[in-house]
């Protein structure tokens, strides 16, 4: 079975409503087992998945569709419980640029090509919190690509921010479907600064998407 049709049935048939309440998909044996796959099979179409954004892994602790994973106090500790999207894009600003930078000097082209792979789902999403999740996604594998842990560990409690009620209001408001196609432009912009190793290109790309980010969500 090509891998392209096991992405499509674990979309249908595990994504779609094959999860527990918690959003857990099951094992990787009951999985394997359902498709008629090998494990290592299917471990290459969750790879794929979890490029994309549409699930999140963590070792021992299972495979979730993403918006659904446990709860990682360790990265959100830090997040005041009194701030507010107006600080989560000014620590943005200082954070995310240069991690882009960074990841222009780091990524590997596995990494940048799942970043793409992350652009391409963007481009077909069909609603905002689909696109948010892609979006999101999109974030963490760039900080992720930097290759500190620590510097990742900042990133997650500040994407973790963008979780609450309000950040999720604004983004429902700002999000039309001409803005979801400009960010995946700005998106591109920026792998487009990875794959020519330019730190300073990616630097100003990823300003100038955060700016524009603001601007949609703020008004400022």
């Amino acid at each position: 079975m090509k891998i392209d049709t096991i992405l499509e049935r674990l979309r249908e048939e595990v994504i779609g409503g094959g999860t527990d309440a918690s959003g857990r998909l099951p094992t990787e044996r009951v999985l394997a087992e359902r498709l008629g796959v090998s494990r290592g099979t299917l471990r290459q179409a969750l790879s794929r998945l979890e490029q994309e954004g549409a699930i999140w892994r963590g070792v021992g602790r299972g495979t979730y569709v993403r918006g659904k994973e446990p709860h990682r106090p360790a990265a959100t500790a830090i997040v005041p419980d009194t701030t507010n999207p107006t600080e989560v894009m000014e620590a943005r600003l200082v954070l995310e640029p240069q991690l882009a930078g960074m990841a222009a000097l780091n990524a590997t082209p596995a990494e940048i090509a799942a970043l793409e792979g992350s652009i391409a789902a963007a481009r077909r999403a069909t609603g905002v919190l689909e696109f948010e999740s892609l979006d999101s996604a999109f974030h963490r594998t760039l900080a992720g690509s930097v290759g500190n842990t620590l510097l990742l560990g900042l990133f997650d409690a500040l994407n973790a921010a963008r979780d609450g009620e309000l950040w999720g209001r604004l983004k429902a408001a700002s999000l039309t479907a001409q803005r979801m196609q400009d960010y995946c432009d700005h998106h591109q912009a920026i792998v487009d600064a990875l794959r020519a190793r330019d730190r300073v290109a990616a630097v100003e790309a990823m300003r100038t998407h955060l700016l524009a980010v603001r601007a949609n969500l703020l008004g400022i």
